[in-house]
């Protein structure tokens, strides 16, 4: 009898399998919440039955997290068929998928469905942490007519926790361009400048479309202590705002964020002259457009593997340099990315190139805090000097770097030389653990703490920099 009942079943099911029964209609799915803040994505796969009239009236889950199967069983319960056989089961697998991007309360929808057939659907849904507020309506996302001379773009940045450049620039459609420094900038207070009124207008284009009409006024994510950035854009007397914090707009919109630093030239106001500028800055100074940054130097300064191999293989000059005269190896090694210099150097990158003002990848390297063994074994001067006469092993003095100090003596670094102040590797340390460091950024100089006693560095490590170089000092004389 038993035996009898299962081949009924499989008869009835092979005779299912060739009258597939056709999906209709269906509702809309919803991404769990909970499962939307924990970052959790899979697959859940369901078995459904029908009754004559096409619906569906029972369904379980075969596997899945349960996080997400009692939203796809609630999705499989909205869907309606042709017709359906009672005594036929179905199975489905329901992918829940996150996406990047940004939480529009305009979308009429949180998440999108895409899918072949009933037997596989996918529910996708932003990841949610980047939100958008305060969007036009339909109306106002139309775009002007036409540029007209009292137009303008507006860049606002804030300041942050740290040394972000406090700052504002106009570019009007003249070709006037308008400056106000507030904090970390050269430049403090207003400033005027001029630009090629077609270069004016040009920009000004860039923001009369659709896609940035279009745009919620802000943009935010819940972190901290980030920068806002604020683009204001007046066009044939109508003005559209949009704020912009901690990287959360459109990718779109960054962009065109940049194009306003660059076309403005704001490097030249938050920095001054490249040509003059300290090496200490190179770990930050790719972030913003600045003359003579090509994709080579970006991919360098990003650590971008991917992008920064594909560059060579087009037989790119990997000895390029900005506008500081600062190459592509100079801004992997002061970022202390391994990868980036070893496939740099392979590429033909001189381990010894000298900048505008004397300081080379090494001397990079040692700005930032760091040792890079691969430079030295690839022939780089240990014991160079730049302009001001300092050396790789007084940068790295400067941060009481101990262990990065060891392996600079270990490759003969000169701690008897002095620099054009006559100031030794150990002056840097002492003058560094007092808060007075000899390689202090002029822009940055709000966030030295003035302290009563040398205490600005960490003691244990100052005691033991200064075992180190006195010890390599004694045995020199």
């Amino acid at each position: 009898m038993v035996c009898g009942l299962v081949l009924w079943a499989m008869l009835l099911s092979a005779a299912n399998a060739g009258n597939t029964p056709v999906l209709k209609s269906y509702g809309q799915p919803v991404y769990p919440p909970i499962a939307k803040a924990v970052g959790m994505e899979g697959s859940v796969t369901l078995e459904f039955s029908l009754d004559q009239q096409g619906n569906v009236f029972s369904v379980s889950t075969l596997r899945g997290n349960p996080l997400l199967a009692k939203a796809a069983e609630s999705f499989v319960k909205t869907w309606r068929f042709e017709s359906g056989s009672p005594a036929a089961s179905y199975r489905t697998t329901i992918r829940f998928k996150l996406l990047d991007g940004v939480d529009d309360p305009r979308d009429g929808s949180s998440v999108t469905i895409t899918h072949d057939s009933f037997q596989s659907f996918e529910v996708a849904a932003v990841a949610g942490d980047t939100g958008a507020s305060k969007c036009p309506s339909p109306e106002d996302e139309n775009v002007p007519a036409e540029i007209t001379p009292a137009d303008f773009v507006e860049l606002s940045r804030s300041g942050c926790y740290g040394s972000c450049p406090s700052y504002s620039v106009r570019v009007n459609a003249d070709g006037t361009v308008v400056w106000d420094g507030s904090r970390f900038v050269v430049a403090l207070g207003h400033q005027a400048g001029r630009i090629d009124p077609s270069a004016a207008r040009g920009l000004i284009e860039h923001f009369r479309t659709r896609e940035f009409w279009s745009l919620c006024r802000d943009y935010s994510r819940p972190i901290t202590d980030n920068p806002t950035v604020t683009v204001a854009v007046t066009i044939a007397g109508r003005t559209r705002v949009v704020s912009d914090y901690a990287d959360s707009a459109p990718l779109a919109e960054q962009k065109r964020e940049l194009l306003i630093d660059e076309i403005s030239n704001s490097h030249f106001w938050r920095h001054g002259d490249p040509a003059g500028e300290p090496i200490i800055r190179i770990s930050t100074d790719a972030y913003l457009p600045k003359p003579g940054i090509t994709p080579l130097i970006r991919a360098a300064s990003r650590a971008d593997v991917v992008e920064l191999t594909r560059l060579i293989g087009t037989r790119v000059n990997v000895n390029e340099t900005d506008a500081s005269g600062w190459s592509a190896l100079m801004y992997a090694a002061a970022g202390g990315h391994s990868e980036s210099v070893r496939l740099l150097l392979h590429a033909g990158a001189k381990p010894n190139h000298v900048s505008m003002r004397g300081d080379t990848p090494l001397i990079a390297s040692a700005s930032q805090g760091r040792w890079d063994a691969d430079l030295v074994r690839a022939g780089a001067k240990v014991n160079w000097q730049n302009e001001e006469g300092q050396t790789a092993l007084m940068f790295l003095a400067a941060r009481a770097a101990a262990d990065e100090i060891r392996q600079a003596l270990k490759a003969d670094a000169n701690v008897t030389l002095k620099d054009r102040k006559g100031r030794t590797a150990v002056d840097y340390l002492h003058q560094a653990s007092c808060g007075k460091s000899p390689v202090s950024d002029p822009v940055t100089i709000g966030l030295i703490i003035t302290y009563r006693t040398c205490n600005a560095l960490d003691a244990d490590e100052v005691e033991a920099t200064d075992k180190l170089l006195l010890k390599k000092q004694e045995r020199r004389k």
